[in-house]
């Protein structure tokens, strides 16, 4: 049976990963990262890909990727969260906005 992956952070990594695996046991794929260009994608799965930016700390923008996602395939049956953010450095040095942008994109995002 086919599924439909909602993958945020699909540009490389664990996301890029899930979309590989996904695309190659027949499944829809919407790739969301927030460098959408980023994404790789391949002629053979066009048809079963779509690809859209996607900012995980605005609920606005996850509500667009889900929205879009259940418009384009008619559900949303596996979501991806392999969006993360890493800052090089103590905490202590870190500036308080790097701080917080790495919060929401590893911690907030999941809840939302």
């Amino acid at each position: 049976m086919t599924k439909t992956f909602l993958i945020a952070g699909a540009a490389g990594g664990p996301g890029g990963r899930v979309v590989t695996v996904a695309l190659a046991a027949g499944h829809n794929v919407v790739a969301t990262d927030l460098a959408p260009d980023a994404v790789p994608v391949p002629q053979e799965h066009r048809d079963r890909l779509r690809v859209r930016a996607l900012d995980v700390t605005d609920p606005a923008s996850a509500r667009d990727a889900v929205a879009c996602t259940v418009a384009e395939f008619g559900a949303v049956d596996v979501l991806a969260h392999s969006a993360g953010a890493r800052s090089v450095g103590s905490i202590e040095d870190m500036p308080e906005d790097e701080f917080h942008r790495d919060v929401n994109v590893n911690r907030r995002y999941p809840d939302l």
